[in-house]
Order: C-alpha cells, then sequence, then structure tokens
C-alpha cells in the first residue's frame, strides 16, 4: 500500500504554521518550512518534515533560538564568518551562502563560515542557492560525532555532509550532496519509524559489531565511506568547518536526537564561485554543455539511465512531487497533525 500523497504548498505552510505559532518570525519560520519541505520534494525524506517534531521541540525547550539575531563576527575580503546565535540551521545555512555569494561578486569567490549553528537540513539546498545566481556553490558543515572505524567502539567524527552546485546551462544544474558515512542518519530514523531492517554495513553496534536493527544503530556508530578516505574526509570538514571560523568541533558537538536539550554548537562553511563575465562565462556554461553531453555518449544502451549526472534523479523526483503530492506515512501525517492540535493550529494535514 503506497503513502498518501500531500500537496507541497499545503505542507510548507502547514509547516509554517507550527513554527510561526511556537514563536518563530514569520520570516524565519517561511526559510525552515520550506528547507524542510524542499527536502521531501527531492526525495530526501531523511532530511523533510520527518525532523519537524524534533525542531519543534528543541525550540521550544529553548535548545534552539526563537529570536536569533545573526551578526558577522569576522570580515576580512572574501572572507566572512557569522555568528548564527543558535538559530536552526537553516536560518543560518542561507545567510552563511548568500554572504559567499555577495563576496563571490565582488571578488569571484567567496567564503563564509557560519559557528553556534544547528542542523542544517539538506547541504544541497545551499549549493542549488548559489547557481540560481549563476555561480557554483560549495556547502559543508560538520554535526556531532556519530561515525567510528571498524575495529573503534564509540563515534569519533560526525559524518560531515559536504554538497557541490555547478550550473550546466541544460534543465537541472549538477548537485552533488552526500554525507561521509556509508548513510545518512536520517535513513535510519525513517527505517525505524517504518519497522524496516537495515543493511549491515551502515552502521555497528556499541561494541563495535555489524547490526541490522535501525534501533540498535542508533545507539551505536555510523560507518565511513570507504573506510579511511571516508573517515579523513570527515576531520577535513570538521576543520575547515569548526577550526578555521572559531566554531565547534568534535566532542563540542551536539547531537539534534543525543543532545535534545543542548544548542548544537554546529559550524557550516559556504563557498561561491563566480565563473568570469562576458564570453567566458559563456564559455564556461559552453563547456559543461559539452561535459554533459560526453558524460551521456558513455551511458549503457542496454540499460540507459545506468550513468547519470548526480542531480538528475532528485531533478526528477522533484518534478514528479510538484505536479502530483509528496508521499508521506500515515504514521507522519497523524504525527504531524497531533503536533499542530498541541500548537493550536487550527489547519489539519490531509492528504489529496
Amino acid at each position: 500500500m503506497s503513502n498518501p500523497l500531500v500537496s507541497h504548498k499545503k505542507l510548507e505552510d502547514f509547516i509554517f504554521s507550527l513554527f510561526n505559532t511556537c514563536g518563530l518570525s514569520k520570516e524565519n519560520a517561511r526559510i525552515t518550512a520550506n528547507n524542510m519541505v524542499l527536502s521531501n520534494l527531492y526525495g530526501i525524506d531523511s532530511h523533510g518534515v520527518i525532523r519537524a517534531g524534533i525542531y519543534l521541540e528543541k525550540l521550544k525547550s529553548s535548545a534552539m533560538n526563537l529570536k536569533p539575531k545573526l551578526t558577522v563576527c569576522t570580515d576580512a575580503y572574501a572572507f566572512k564568518v557569522i555568528d548564527g546565535d543558535n538559530a536552526p540551521g537553516a536560518i543560518v545555512g542561507a545567510a552563511a551562502m548568500e554572504a559567499a555569494i555577495q563576496n563571490a561578486e565582488k571578488y569571484s569567490i567567496g567564503f563564509c563560515g557560519a559557528i553556534k549553528s544547528n542542523h542544517f537540513g539538506a547541504a544541497g539546498h545551499y549549493a542549488r542557492q548559489a547557481v540560481e545566481r549563476g555561480m557554483i556553490g560549495i556547502a559543508i558543515s560538520n554535526v556531532a560525532p556519530l561515525m567510528g572505524m571498524p575495529g573503534i567502539s564509540g563515534p569519533v567524527v560526525g559524518n560531515n555532509p559536504m554538497a557541490f552546485g555547478i550550473p550546466t546551462g541544460g534543465e537541472f544544474p549538477m548537485v552533488l550532496d552526500i554525507a561521509l558515512s556509508n548513510v545518512a542518519l536520517g535513513k535510519i530514523l525513517v527505517a525505524e519509524k517504518e519497522g524496516k531492517s537495515i543493511p549491515e554495513d551502515w552502521a555497528v553496534d556499541q561494541n563495535g559489531n555489524p547490526t541490522s536493527d535501525p534501533s540498535v544503530a542508533l545507539k551505536g556508530s555510523l560507518m565511513p565511506i570507504a573506510r579511511h578516505k571516508g573517515f579523513g574526509l570527515a576531520l577535513v570538514v570538521d576543520i575547515l568547518c569548526g577550526v578555521l571560523s572559531g566554531g565547534g568541533f568534535l566532542d563540542s558537538l551536539n547531537g539534534l536526537y543525543s543532545g535534545r536539550e543542548k544548542p548544537g554548537n554546529i559550524s557550516h562553511m559556504m563557498i561561491a564561485v563566480k565563473p568570469p563575465s562576458n564570453d567566458v562565462d559563456s564559455l564556461f556554461i559552453d563547456r559543461m554543455k559539452m561535459f554533459c553531453e560526453m558524460l551521456s555518449e558513455k551511458d549503457s544502451k542496454e540499460n540507459p539511465g545506468s550513468l547519470m549526472l548526480p542531480g538528475k534523479i532528485e531533478y526528477d523526483t522533484y518534478k514528479k512531487r510538484i505536479s502530483e503530492g509528496i508521499p508521506l506515512s500515515i504514521t507522519l501525517i497523524e504525527e504531524l497533525n497531533k503536533i499542530g492540535n498541541e500548537f493550536g493550529v487550527k489547519d489539519t494535514l490531509n492528504s489529496f
């Protein structure tokens, strides 16, 4: 039995009402709601409205700041750092990428670190934010330690997500959005909520043993992609986000679920690159078109679609869900409506 379909507009308005009623300003509530629903539209359900409950819990308990005042604490030519004042991460992340874009307008490249932030959803949203302005966008973030290495009991470093967005001049941009564990934590949360098992290479238990039980995995550690390579990249992201920007890193970070009562203290780094203007700008797009064409020529003739540009699956999902609706489990719809009732939101979330 397939999940009910919910209109993306109604879903965003409902989530907006939850956050606005909770106490976020209309602007910040809209940014946060849009960030979540975009994740569902792109098929990244693990970072979508399934997170609304924990966000609201942290806002209500003041573990996240309902009335943040973002400030620039470092401003050195192409490099800035924003103090997020413990705001929801979507608000801080969007502001940081906007600052990076503005610096790229001046200097062709812009960097903006962000400190004192929280979980910011899917990294690809911020990379696309730069692409929409004709730029290459890079978004990285550290998160609380939840990833270990085989033979080690307990988490060491976060699975620190990274996203790269590149204009192609085609129907959709190239967007590579990955975490450095074999799978994002959110997918294990989804499996637990839906009562499903997980592959044994996703995580280990508290003693470092492989497990297919998502509940056990959530008490253990995620495994890095490509073993030491993924682990090393995670350390680099932590340095660029936390150490370089003057923010939190490693054990000073708090998890979205494991540190419910505490601020995340998370750090991000946003990078925007503006291709040179005039003829060179068009040359970049022409060369990207050529790149994409050469890639498509290598696709399998027997199994078309075996080789595709990163972002294609998300784009196709986006088009389908914009027109047909977003599939949400009955359990999640009931959970969101229960939260809405608790906050006094008049509307009820219904499927088509």
